[in-house]
């Protein structure tokens, strides 16, 4: 898959967190910037911004030899950009818990997060999700282990049904 090719697919999903008209200016741009971009692997999620109101939308996409990684909020753009030779590490970590409380309320605690550090121990892109999309984040970690070994790897069918 390509990079024009994912981002006329993932456009719906992009909507739905209300982009300004800037935003999804620059959204369009970085579609025909990596139009030619060949994907190995890919996540993407939109989720509740822990900072202001609304959602961000996050994708995160590698190559043979490049990392791209996106979040996109209502009014802002993040894009950063990775050698893929640079990465490090990838590590992912679970936390599953049920905690009762006395009033009977009980908060459950369901998440993963996949921490992928590059340059030195104090640089990392980290992706908070639930721990449902374990088997993805777990084949996404292998495929790019392989690209940083340097073992060449197909493209993977990694199925754009719609996550979010």
């Amino acid at each position: 898959m390509t990079g024009k090719e994912l981002f006329d697919e993932l456009l719906p999903d992009f909507m739905t967190i209300l982009p300004s008209e800037k935003n999804l200016k620059f959204y369009q741009v970085i579609k025909k910037t990596l139009k030619d971009f060949e994907i190995v692997d890919l996540f993407y999620q939109r989720r509740k911004n822990e900072c202001a109101e609304g959602f961000n939308f996050e994708i995160m996409l590698f190559s043979h030899e490049l990392l791209h990684d996106f979040l996109f909020t209502k009014t802002t753009v993040s894009f950063l950009t990775v050698s893929i030779g640079s990465i490090n590490t990838a590590e992912i970590e679970t936390i599953y818990s049920e905690k009762t409380y006395e009033n009977e309320d009980t908060i459950i605690t369901d998440n993963l997060t996949f921490t992928i550090s590059y340059g030195g121990d104090r640089q990392g892109i980290i992706y908070k999700t639930a721990t449902k999309r374990f088997s993805e984040m777990l084949r996404i970690k292998s495929n790019l282990l392989k690209e940083i070994c340097g073992i060449n790897t197909s493209v993977v069918n990694y199925g754009i049904a719609s996550k979010i």
